[in-house]
């Protein structure tokens, strides 16, 4: 992992059942607080419908952001 994603000072998790089965928690948010001052923040949503199926990333940053997808192929820089 790259040094500035490490240590973390605080991390939190949440899950809830969203669908049919009470038993299977497809909702899913992440929070990361670095020593360091970066912030971290995900959100799941592994039974989404196709219509709001999103899958990206992005970091921001003083100078601007970053948006990509684990996924896919496309960087896009906003400066």
């Amino acid at each position: 992992m790259h040094p500035n994603f490490r240590p973390t000072e605080n991390t939190y998790g949440f899950s809830h059942p969203a669908h049919q089965n009470p038993l299977v928690e497809d909702i899913v948010d992440g929070i990361i607080n670095f020593r360091n001052g970066i912030q971290f923040r995900g959100v799941w949503n592994f039974n989404a419908s196709t219509l709001n199926k999103k899958e990206e990333c992005s970091i921001y940053g003083t100078k601007g952001n970053i948006q990509f997808s684990f996924f896919g192929d496309k960087v896009s820089l906003t400066t």
